[in-house]
């Protein structure tokens, strides 16, 4: 059995649940179906796309025979969704994907031209991991990223490796791009590492990504102790995949501290990666980024994570990026 997909539309409104009828658009009623019935069993997803093909979210909904219910979707996620998006609506059977629905989104709200912030001047992206879960606004791009629960140890919730007796390494992408090639991320991280002989731990803070993470920045912070001796460092280096990188000048010494602060700023001005502890405002290092692509496409942010078996890692409390405007 196949499935046609026909264009259609999805409307949103800011503030607003997007729950839509069967008759509603994208109109899920099944009259091009043998039997005008859905399958019985299937599943349906609405994924919605930036204009990179980056995800901005994905709403899950039910499958009953006489139409599709495509929400509830809460304003925390469709608002973020701007007018013209791109989506598709998936219906899987027995395992088989089929693409049933795809098109734009159009929104339905007011509009205010005399705003002294004119929307599209500037992001902001923040998260702190109070729960144990990941957000949907984290797309999985490698391996397996996990919340630590710290309070056994009287610290917050750490994002990081896991903790699983095998070498670990992951990343996630946030969903949205900032507006500017301009970027500064703040961290506030953890350094639950053991230092046993052969033991390390890698945390890496990504800018300027495009949407598949095969080019970016990054500066990394680790832990190592290849011979009985504790190595902490500071890196730059540029990624052409989630997980693979190559580094670029001499490493600085630096040990990240538990609750230490640790910016990193890219400046597009002076085509420039620099680093930050604290409130100091002269950096720990800094590296030039010729040659790196930026602008439109290569605007996404991530963290990814390389670490042995059996360590807690380096781990990021806070999470807090924005366009350098």
């Amino acid at each position: 059995m196949t499935y046609t997909s026909r264009p259609a539309v999805v409307v949103l409104s800011r503030g607003s649940t997007w729950n839509p009828r069967p008759f509603d658009p994208p109109e899920t009623l099944p009259n091009d179906v043998v039997g005008f019935a859905w399958p019985a069993g299937a599943t349906v997803q609405t994924v919605f796309y930036d204009s990179a093909g980056g995800v901005l979210a994905v709403v899950t909904g039910t499958v009953a025979p006489a139409g599709m219910t495509l929400g509830p979707a809460a304003p925390s996620v469709v608002d973020v969704i701007p007018n013209g998006a791109n989506f598709e609506v998936v219906m899987t059977v027995a395992g088989a994907p089929y693409q049933i629905r795809y098109g734009k989104v159009i929104r339905r709200e007011a509009t205010f031209p005399l705003s002294t912030v004119p929307a599209g001047t500037g992001q902001v992206f923040f998260d702190s991991w109070p729960t144990l879960g990941i957000r949907s606004s984290w797309v999985v791009m490698a391996g397996t990223t996990v919340v630590h629960n710290n309070s056994g140890i009287s610290q917050l919730n750490g994002i990081g490796s896991p903790n699983t007796g095998a070498q670990s390494d992951n990343a996630l992408r946030w969903f949205q791009p900032l507006d500017g090639d301009s970027a500064t991320v703040k961290i506030v991280g953890l350094n639950l590492h053991s230092y046993t002989v052969g033991a390390f731990a890698k945390m890496r803070i990504i800018v300027c990504s495009d949407v598949a993470m095969s080019s970016y920045l990054f500066a990394e912070l680790s832990g190592t102790n290849p011979a009985g001796t504790h190595v902490d460092q500071l890196r730059f280096g540029t990624g052409t995949a989630p997980t693979a990188v190559s580094y670029v000048g001499s490493p600085t010494t630096h040990t990240l501290v538990n609750q230490e602060s640790i910016t990193v700023r890219y400046d597009t001005g002076s085509d420039t990666l620099s680093a930050y502890s604290g409130t100091n405002l002269t950096p720990l290092a800094t590296f030039p980024a010729t040659g790196i692509p930026h602008g439109p496409g290569h605007r996404y942010l991530a963290l990814a994570w390389s670490t042995s078996p059996t360590s807690d890692g380096l781990q990021i409390t806070n999470w807090n990026a924005s366009d350098e405007l």
